[in-house]
């Protein structure tokens, strides 16, 4: 559901530069499903080498590694952010400190949060992450789930909050 969701907001307007994830993120697609979703979208994918999730037991279903996913809709450079090196990230960030390091400020093209923001204590620290992170005129894509998603993350997010805050 998150791809196709990527893959609207690419029909919108396609992707390009630089990515940061908050977080590491798993992809339960294949190249073949991701063409189909993209093709009834009207989304040209960029030709590049199918790699297989890291996970050997996502990889024998065939699913893409997060690299290529966000590789084959338009993307130069991914780049992760986690709190720990638990997942490999590419840079250490606690989203719950009042600081973003410079490296990341003002450095990508779309900040992508994909079901992070609602596992972080002080989600205005985590908001004010991402409006750092992202150049001026790129994207902050929040793909988040909304109030009533009992017992997951310690906050459950209303469907107004990013457009509150955004617009504040």
């Amino acid at each position: 559901a998150a791809v196709h969701l990527l893959l609207h907001e690419a029909a919108r307007c396609p992707f390009h530069g630089r990515v940061v994830t908050l977080g590491r993120q798993h992809v339960y697609i294949t190249a073949e499903e991701l063409r189909s979703q993209a093709d009834a979208l009207g989304v040209a994918l960029h030709s590049v080498p199918v790699e297989l999730h890291r996970d050997p037991q996502l990889a024998a279903k065939h699913y893409l590694s997060d690299d290529c996913l966000f590789r084959m809709l338009g993307f130069d450079e991914v780049v992760r952010v986690d709190y720990s090196d638990y997942e490999a990230p590419d840079a250490i960030l606690d989203l719950n400190s009042p600081s973003t390091p410079e490296s990341l400020c003002k450095a990508f093209d779309v900040v992508l949060d994909s079901g992070t923001i609602e596992h972080v204590f002080d989600i205005a620290a985590a908001l004010n992450h991402c409006c750092r992170m992202v150049r001026t005129g790129g994207r902050v894509i929040h793909l988040t789930p909304s109030s009533n998603c009992i017992e997951h993350g310690f906050h459950s997010v209303s469907p107004t909050l990013f457009a509150d805050f955004y617009s504040a």
